[in-house]
């Protein structure tokens, strides 16, 4: 079973890039310190401030941002680290 999460409020739930993982949009340099400031977006809640953020997105967060939270992303595997991030903490849409 799949884990569905709807954020409430101003929040988003996002899944950060590692170092070793790579995107179409970004490469994260060897030398970034963990964690990434580079995240995912797989859902959000009602934003006030970027409502034109979606799932899907690439965001740059503050350091230290969050709380954890094991998600289930594909049926019969592991759950992964995810986090619940307020809407202030997201500091940047990343785009071509």
């Amino acid at each position: 079973m799949i884990t569905l999460f709807s954020p409430k409020g101003p929040r988003v739930l996002v899944q950060r890039i590692m170092q070793e993982q790579k995107s179409q949009l970004i490469e994260v340099i060897e030398h970034t310190p963990k964690p990434s400031p580079y995240a995912i977006v797989l859902a959000v809640g009602t934003l006030v401030h970027t409502p034109e953020l979606k799932a899907g997105d690439i965001v740059i967060l503050k350091d230290y941002c969050g709380t954890f939270v094991p998600v289930q992303l594909v049926a019969d595997a592991a759950p992964e680290d995810c986090h619940i991030v307020e809407e202030d903490d997201v500091l940047a849409i990343v785009t071509e």
